[in-house]
């Protein structure tokens, strides 16, 4: 009795349905670690851990994403501060758009 009531589901668990593209993505997210267990990395025991990898790789993806675009938005305004403080409008006057 204690055998078989072991080996069955509690009601309360439900297994979560996950679309075919999700499926796919997280293939391609599990791939890696895959390769690096198969290259003799430490073996990642259950779900939950591989779970937590891929969040942390997400999160650090996401946060480089986000300093590079502030680091190319904060360059792009100093440029724009030097042209604007230099004066370069009697170059542009000079150069002749037609010949008369």
């Amino acid at each position: 009795m204690t055998a078989s009531r072991s080996s069955t589901r509690s009601p309360s668990v439900k297994v979560a349905e996950v679309s075919p593209s999700a499926a796919s993505c997280l293939n391609v997210l599990i791939l890696p670690l895959a390769i690096f267990n198969w290259y003799g990395g430490t073996w990642i025991r259950n779900e939950l851990e591989v779970v937590v990898v891929v969040v942390v790789v997400v999160v650090v993806v996401v946060v480089v994403v986000v300093v590079v675009v502030v680091i190319i938005i904060v360059v792009m305004m100093i440029i724009t501060i030097i042209i604007k403080n230099h004066n370069y409008a009697f170059i542009i006057n000079r150069v002749p758009l037609y010949s008369a």
